[in-house]
């Protein structure tokens, strides 16, 4: 759970790259409302993960929005899912890195992994 002490604007969840790639197509950006200076923290699984090999989504962000100077992290592990990250004992919380980097703006990739659990999952 996202504590109390963090003040976010925008929580995007959605479902895989697709989803965010045709929402863009279809309506640009017109429906998320980014200010000066955000920072956008990207959690998720492996498919976020991956996303740290190549820019492309930070290039995008920054070509349409490039007065605002957002600032972008990757928080994405693979294994994790919505309620589990499996860490070592004694490992920072998600809750912690997202205090820690000042989220404002947090990109959430998951259902990949959790379809596989059916309706019950």
């Amino acid at each position: 759970m996202i504590t109390s002490s963090i003040k976010l604007k925008n929580i995007i969840p959605f479902n895989g790259l697709l989803l965010l790639l045709l929402f863009v197509a279809t309506n640009g950006w017109a429906n998320i409302e980014f200010f000066k200076g955000d920072r956008i923290s990207i959690v998720g699984n492996s498919l976020g993960e991956r996303m740290q090999h190549d820019g492309w989504l930070e290039t995008l962000l920054q070509r349409e929005f490039p007065k605002h100077q957002l600032e972008i992290r990757n928080l994405s592990f693979p294994g994790d899912s919505v309620s589990s990250r499996p860490r070592s004992e004694g490992s920072s919380s998600l809750e912690d890195y997202l205090d820690l980097c000042s989220s404002d703006v947090i990109f959430m990739m998951f259902g990949y992994n959790e379809s596989f659990a059916g309706k019950a999952g």
